[in-house]
């Protein structure tokens, strides 16, 4: 019987390189030396090598986004045999992912090998050594992982970064620690004023690229910095209790679960500054893009009564502005309104302010007889429940009025009194940005015509909320007092 002999391939194994270069600096192997040492081993072993792919200054305990799955969706499509490696530690340190790694490219037939670790896979006892040199890989990860988290949580227990690098808007000095630079220290402040102002992050970007700076190329660069809050003299980092397993390297970045350490450094502007950028921040991720960077004077002021939607603004083909209902296929409210008899009529409603305040008579800037009469009223209900508060404590003490009848009424007149004296609060604020408010309009009016329609619109939303109501005459228009508004 004649002998089964296997047939000599007709072409050599085709090979992929896979390099990656290390965050880790101390162990970083040059891309050049891995190349050569796998271009070595290809030529050994009768590989032909058709691809190098390559991860520069990449982990290895990560794999998202690498060119080591690509590697290996070539392998799995057939269009290569091997995959060649300087280290077995090149490929993953994480043990999960270098394991679904090998077990991909060995089900299609595929083998993964090391230029400068020659071992047999083909056995059992070189699978076996292959292993331990995996696991010593993610050993080695995870104890340097765990020298880095030391570090870090000691750098933020004494008020530092977990790195020296630079800040922007500071200097810094080794052993002095970071110091406010004159230069671009007020800058940091004056990016704060302008995200509070209504500038977007890229107004912002835009206003910093003359300056050749460096640092702020795009909008999410000015985010992160601002988001940071390292110009706030605190130090904000990753929570290191987390409960949420990441798995990119940057994943913690967009994590919520975060912690603030008091800062060793002063800040350009305060923790309460900084508190109030977090809730704006907060405050516009549910308004619309065309909202945050307003193109027109009125965007976002205008509301349709019919269907309670925002009136949006078209340009008609002949060039003319409008404003109409955002929802004006199916509403059968109001009908649009030309942008320069809306202009009008908005500055018709702001001349009143400008009369009161350029004729320093009080006018509207101080309280009406009504308003004063209600505070009155206010005051003397929480002053009285509170004095029967104390009266009703005596009766208690001396066992006049049994227990279940004292907590009743103590509940009752608590609660009276807290509701009164509310209400006075909020007739003094509403007072307050009533007079803020009218000078603001005054100062709109004389600076109109010099003002951007985003400038015009920033002041607009402190003063005025517009209403159209479709009547048989043509849309009315009504204004209100944005402090004072229905249902504000």
């Amino acid at each position: 019987m004649a002998a089964r002999l296997r047939a000599v391939p007709v072409t050599a194994p085709r090979a992929i390189a896979y390099i990656r270069v290390s965050t880790e600096r101390d162990e970083m192997i040059s891309p050049e030396l891995q190349e050569t040492a796998i271009r070595d081993h290809c030529a050994r072993s009768g590989y032909e090598l058709t691809e190098v792919l390559s991860d520069l200054d990449l982990s290895g305990r990560f794999w998202k986004r690498r060119q080591i799955e690509r590697a290996i969706g070539l392998i799995e499509a057939g269009s290569a045999e091997v995959i060649v490696v300087w280290k077995i530690s090149r490929v993953a340190r994480n043990r999960l992912d270098w394991n679904i790694a090998v077990d991909r490219v060995e089900t299609v037939g595929g083998r993964l090998e090391s230029a400068t670790e020659p071992i047999d896979t083909s056995t059992s006892s070189g699978r076996f050594s292959r292993g331990i040199l995996a696991e010593l890989a993610a050993f080695e990860s995870e104890r340097a992982g765990e020298q880095w988290s030391e570090t870090h949580r000691r750098r933020w227990k004494n008020g530092l970064p977990h790195s020296g690098r630079p800040r922007f808007g500071y200097t810094y000095e080794r052993g002095a620690g970071y110091s406010v630079d004159p230069t671009t220290g007020p800058i940091v402040r004056e990016m704060y004023n302008r995200y509070m102002q209504g500038d977007t992050y890229d107004a912002i970007r835009r206003w910093l690229a003359p300056m050749n700076l460096g640092t702020m190329r795009t909008h999410k660069s000015v985010s992160d910095f601002l988001d940071a809050g390292f110009g706030a003299g605190v130090i904000v980092h990753h929570d290191p209790e987390c409960p949420i397993r990441h798995t990119g390297g940057k994943a913690n970045v967009s994590c919520r679960n975060k912690v603030r350490e008091p800062g060793a450094h002063v800040g350009v502007i305060s923790e309460v500054e900084y508190d109030e950028y977090l809730l704006e921040r907060a405050r516009r991720r549910f308004v619309p893009p065309r909202l945050k960077a307003p193109l027109t004077a009125f965007a976002g002021l205008i509301w349709c009564t019919s269907c309670g939607s925002r009136y949006v603004h078209h340009r008609r083909d002949s060039g003319a502005s409008h404003y109409r209902c955002g929802n004006a296929k199916f509403c059968e409210g109001p009908s649009s309104i030309a942008r320069s008899r809306l202009e009008t009529l908005v500055l018709e409603w702001l001349a009143p302010f400008a009369d009161e305040i350029n004729s320093a008579s009080p006018g509207r800037n101080g309280p009406s007889s009504v308003e004063a009469v209600e505070r009155d009223r206010l005051a003397r209900v929480a002053l009285e429940a509170d004095s029967a508060l104390t009266q009703l404590a005596i009766d208690f003490a001396r066992r006049i009025v049994p227990e279940a009848a004292y907590l009743a009424a103590r509940d009752s007149l608590t609660a009276e009194r807290d509701a009164a004296s509310a209400r006075v609060s909020a007739l003094s604020s509403i007072q307050q940005n009533s007079r803020r408010n009218r000078a603001m309009a005054n100062d709109l009016i004389v600076a109109w015509p010099e003002m951007t329609d985003p400038e015009r619109n920033r002041v607009l939303k402190e003063l005025v909320l517009i209403h159209i109501t479709r009547t048989t005459a043509g849309p009315s228009v009504s204004f209100f007092e944005s402090w004072n508004a229905p249902g504000s």
